[in-house]
């Protein structure tokens, strides 16, 4: 796994990888549909992925994410379905890690939740100074 920003240790890094599975990703392929449940957070290897919206008549790209770039981490965190859709923008690979073995492993080591939690804080905070730039 790409490293990955935020506090997260080797051994977490490490411990991730070993949660979830490697997954192939086509070009246009959905990873996140708004509203439909999630049960994945996945990490982008390689390739990319964008991240739309879609308003009305308009289709919005709020985010085009990259290698080390993490996904569904905000259904993780609220445990709600995604709000936005992301497609892969060319061929992807992705580390998809069950939502509900992360939980467990953060539930059952504060260290690793508060680690966890941090490092992706630091990335939404990293996407929202990003889309602020954009408006």
């Amino acid at each position: 796994m790409a490293e990955y920003e935020g506090g997260l240790t080797k051994q977490d890094l490490i411990d991730i990888e070993e949660m979830g599975a490697v997954r192939e990703i086509a070009t246009g392929e959905l990873l996140f549909e708004p509203g439909s449940p999630s049960d994945h957070v996945m990490w982008i290897r390689t390739g990319s992925v964008e991240v739309h919206n879609h308003r009305m008549y308009e289709d919005l790209i709020l985010a085009h994410l990259g290698p080390g770039e993490i996904l569904g981490e905000v259904s993780y965190l609220d445990q709600r379905a995604p709000s936005a859709e992301v497609r892969a923008s060319e061929p992807t690979t992705v580390l998809a890690v069950p939502i509900e073995a992360l939980a467990a492993r953060a539930g059952a080591d504060q260290g690793f939740a508060a680690r966890l939690h941090l490092s992706i804080a630091v990335k939404l905070a990293g996407r929202l100074r990003q889309l602020l730039r954009l408006t």
